[in-house]
């Protein structure tokens, strides 16, 4: 839902605003590793949350693996190429990206 007063964009589950500069930078980092154009993932379900970054290390995961931690476009920014909360769940790789007061968190 796009906010024309802030230039905000709400993540689907509404848990922190994402601006569009977040979302397209988001876009050009899962891109990166996946493949594509940034704009392919513009449609994608991106979520904006304020857990801490330091939640995403792998720690609480049943498994994570092929972490990778860097800077992307100047952002802080961590990828793993699969993750199980629960065993017996589906694996997804993860994508998160960290902007200070909030996170942008992208599974596929």
């Amino acid at each position: 839902m796009r906010n024309e007063m802030d230039n905000k964009t709400t993540s689907q589950k509404g848990t922190t605003m994402l601006a569009q500069p977040e979302i397209d930078l988001m876009c050009r980092f899962i891109a990166d590793y996946n493949g594509g154009e940034p704009e392919d993932y513009t449609d994608s379900q991106i979520d904006g949350t304020r857990d801490l970054f330091e939640l995403y290390d792998g720690r609480a995961w049943t498994e994570a693996t092929g972490r990778t931690d860097d800077y992307s476009y100047g952002v802080p920014a961590r990828h793993f190429e699969s993750v199980q909360a629960i065993k017996g769940q589906p694996r997804t790789a993860l994508w998160v990206m960290d902007f200070g007061d909030h996170r942008a968190v992208y599974q596929q």
